[in-house]
């Protein structure tokens, strides 16, 4: 491939969101520039509460609009809408965090199911991810375990907890009063933490239950946003929408940018059809040869992978970015069965 990102010419681009859903969009979004843009191309925009969004029916939310708006709405009226789907996941909709495509260069892009991910995981470094990523429950992880620290993430798509890095037993702690908020409707997030007994697997059926991914905690230096759907890049060609960036990499100016086999490796996997969002970055790993000599290594790696709705931007322009979320709506509306 010549290019990775395709520049899509502006007035195929305005015709073709002439003809896209009306758009519901989250006041408390305050998105002023979405409501630009669709009085730029004469889309209606509509701003509502959550709990107008949450009266919808499913089909007036997913089968007739736009939606952006929190990724809780979005589940919910998703499941409504895929015949009361308990899994958007398994059904394709949503991706895995860690899909399986990206665990092997010979897996193809077709559906895979989150077990296959699991086994895949396994098998160490030896994939788009570069690092070693396991799936467990969390009630295997106690503070005197010998592999902390570890990276900690909710295997499911509804945030029962923000992930993050778990070193002691007050961290660990931390994320079961997430679990048990989020599971009881108190909330999760920012709960204070209390102490949690380290009980035997099976003592707490809620425990047992919570699948969780863990890996090897790494540093990345920089990470940048990919908006991809139906096999290509969104965006301006070349240009890349930087996530976050580590102070000494920002004071160096001039920020590496992902390897064009690197891009291509993942749109092939993701393949030509789907819409994920995926995160990457580069790690940098420091080892002591000497007194005073050391070698520095850089890996670019997949981060995570995201659902193609509730998006931060990440300084994509406005323009691609409402029609990537155009597009998406209507991947995702292509899914369901009658």
């Amino acid at each position: 491939m010549d290019r990775v990102g395709i520049e899509m010419d502006r007035a195929d681009e305005v015709e073709s969101m002439k003809m896209a859903k009306p758009v519901l969009l989250e006041d408390s979004w305050e998105a002023e520039d979405v409501l630009e843009e669709c009085r730029r191309v004469g889309i209606a925009c509509v701003e509502l509460t959550p709990a107008e969004l949450e009266n919808k029916s499913a089909d007036e939310f997913v089968k007739e609009s736009c939606f952006m708006c929190s990724t809780e709405i979005v589940q919910r009226q998703l499941r409504k809408f895929f015949h009361q789907a308990a899994d958007l996941e398994e059904i394709g909709v949503v991706p895995c965090t860690y899909p399986a495509e990206f665990f092997s260069s010979s897996t193809s892009a077709s559906s895979t199911s989150a077990s296959a991910a699991a086994s895949l995981a396994e098998e160490g470094e030896n994939n788009l991810f570069n690092r070693k990523i396991s799936k467990r429950m969390l009630s295997s992880l106690c503070a005197e375990h010998e592999e902390l620290p570890l990276f900690v993430k909710p295997a499911s798509n509804d945030k029962l907890f923000d992930g993050g890095v778990v070193r002691d037993a007050e961290d660990l702690a931390r994320i079961w009063e997430q679990v048990r908020s989020a599971s009881d409707g108190t909330g999760g997030r920012g709960g204070a933490a209390r102490e949690v007994d380290h009980a035997p697997v099976g003592r707490d059926e809620e425990r047992t239950n919570c699948e969780v991914y863990t890996a090897a905690v790494v540093r990345f230096v920089v990470e940048y946003r990919l908006f991809i759907g139906s096999g290509r890049l969104y965006g301006d060609a070349g240009k890349f929408y930087k996530i976050r960036a580590a102070r000494e990499m920002e004071q160096k100016g001039d920020l590496p940018i992902p390897p064009a086999a690197f891009l291509e490796d993942i749109l092939r996997c993701v393949g030509p059809e789907r819409f994920w969002v995926v995160d990457v970055g580069m790690m940098m790993f420091t080892t002591e040869v000497g007194e005073d000599t050391s070698n520095t290594t850089k890996k670019w790696g997949v981060v995570e992978v995201n659902p193609p709705f509730s998006l931060d931007d990440h300084g994509l322009p406005i323009e691609p970015y409402c029609q990537y979320c155009q597009d998406a709506c209507e991947w995702i509306r292509s899914l369901r069965t009658e």
